[in-house]
């Protein structure tokens, strides 16, 4: 397992606030819309992230084109998964998966479970 995050938490938390991300649909805005509406969502994985530590590091994973960070963090006691990485020649994040674990997933900040 890698030591920390391959993209600085701080730029994504950065980019973020700066509304500069967006959500894949697939494994993030379709798991999330219903129930929530597009701007709850937004809104949801906005806080989300700005919630994250680098001791809720997973993983960072090796996609086809990219690399992309995994997180896993508890929320009012639910677990969620958060994959993303950096699009730099925009720059934005792209919040790739976003949704409850499927599998426990043990961090720095403790364990992060699927419903």
């Amino acid at each position: 397992m890698a030591s920390g995050p391959h993209y600085p938490l701080d730029e994504v938390k950065r980019l973020v606030a700066a509304g500069d991300f967006m959500l894949m649909k697939g494994r993030a805005l379709n798991l999330l819309v219903p129930p929530l509406t597009y701007a709850q969502a937004v809104g949801f994985v906005a806080a989300a992230i700005q919630m994250l530590s680098v001791d809720n590091f997973y993983q960072t994973v090796q996609l086809t084109y990219d690399v992309a960070d995994e997180y896993g963090l508890n929320i009012d006691g639910t677990g969620w998964y958060i994959k993303l990485c950096i699009d730099r020649t925009i720059p934005e994040v792209a919040v790739i998966s976003f949704h409850t674990p499927q599998f426990p997933m043990r961090t720095k900040a403790g364990t992060v479970k699927p419903p």
